[in-house]
């Protein structure tokens, strides 16, 4: 199961991803994915998993959260299985929170998971306001008002929020129907030279099989 972790720039999507993966993959958490300025956010696709147990595996797509950077989000988001909306507490809704809820309402209306971050930076009643807005801003986009609103503290990975996520995740798991009979199709994520090897593509496939 593919889920895109989106929200707005300095949301806390990769932190999320730190906190929750097992395995990293492609430009998941290293220094060539992030701008160059001191804010280092991230600007390029990142790749990591989540293993549930021996027999389930979520793989998460941290997609940048700046306006110009909206291209990568719609690419990756073909793959998509469900959404994981990262919420700045501080903050609220932003620009680039909107355009993704939009995204997320048009793909995986049934599998969103709303992430309200950076708790620790608010008051409580704040964070309680936000939990009983939210669901009427989801209604209005088709997706249901009932869908997980995980309030999460991201300076403390080992919290029981973030517990609370993982278990949210293991209940909303679904096996994706993928046709492997049907013709190759793979979206391709990163194309990158390796010294004495040549070119190297990486991506998802998400139709047909390769032997």
């Amino acid at each position: 199961m593919n889920i895109g972790l989106l929200g707005h720039v300095d949301a806390g999507k990769t932190t999320l991803s730190k906190a929750l993966s097992t395995i990293a993959s492609t430009a998941s958490f290293d220094k060539g994915a992030k701008a160059s300025n001191l804010r280092a956010n991230t600007i390029d696709l990142g790749f990591s998993a989540i293993e549930l147990d021996s027999n389930h595996q979520i793989a998460l797509i941290d997609c940048p959260g700046h306006a110009q950077l909206i291209k990568a989000v719609l690419a990756a988001s073909s793959v998509f299985d469900g959404a994981i909306i990262v919420i700045n507490a501080s903050r609220g809704i932003e620009p680039q929170t909107a355009e993704h809820l939009i995204l997320a309402s048009i793909l995986c209306p049934k599998n969103v998971i709303i992430v309200i971050s950076k708790i620790d930076l608010v008051e409580k009643e704040k964070i309680e306001m936000m939990k009983k807005k939210l669901p009427k801003l989801l209604k209005s986009l088709n997706i249901p008002e009932t869908s997980p609103i995980v309030p999460l503290n991201l300076s403390n990975p080992s919290s029981e929020s973030v517990l609370d996520l993982i278990n949210v995740l293991k209940q909303k798991f679904f096996i994706p129907e993928r046709i492997s009979s049907g013709n190759f199709v793979m979206v391709i994520d990163h194309c990158f030279p390796i010294k004495g090897k040549g070119t190297v593509m990486t991506g998802t496939i998400v139709d047909g099989s390769c032997k």
